[in-house]
């Protein structure tokens, strides 16, 4: 399951514009145990703490492998206007 930073109904659709990044690093149970934004520019800046809590409920598969190589992953949104 990938989580996303819930939209926030306040923000007019015209404002919606910007570029979100974060990344998420991942444990070999498949938890995520850090997330932090690489990139928050526009609409993203006010995404920043959703973003940041979304990782957080991603879940992974577990991985042995990752014991060795932990995985970090990164998740990107572009927001245009239409």
């Amino acid at each position: 399951m990938a989580g996303r930073p819930n939209y926030d109904a306040s923000i007019p659709a015209g404002q919606w514009v910007g570029r979100l990044v974060w990344a998420m690093d991942v444990d070999p149970q498949g938890h995520v145990t850090h997330v932090e934004v690489e990139v928050a520019e526009g609409v993203g800046e006010r995404l920043r703490e959703r973003a940041i809590a979304a990782g957080y409920l991603t879940v992974f598969p577990p991985d042995p492998g990752r014991a060795t190589q932990p995985l970090r992953w990164r998740r990107a949104l572009a927001f245009a206007p239409e």
